[in-house]
């Protein structure tokens, strides 16, 4: 958890953009992936994207 919330919710305070982006809220960019695995459990599932959804469109 602490890699992905480095990844998410402390690069967006560091780089003062937190208000655009950095978790998932009404207003906020908000471009995700799905993966096959949980990543709490094991960060390797991070590898196996399964969506992408940008801009709210489905990528892959």
């Amino acid at each position: 958890m602490d890699a992905i919330h480095a990844a998410t919710v402390a690069s967006s305070h560091m780089l003062a953009l937190a208000e655009e982006l950095g978790t998932i809220e009404p207003g906020k960019i908000a471009d995700r992936l799905g993966v096959s695995g949980n990543p709490l459990q094991d960060i390797t599932a991070l590898e196996n994207v399964a969506v992408v959804i940008k801009d709210g469109k489905l990528v892959r």
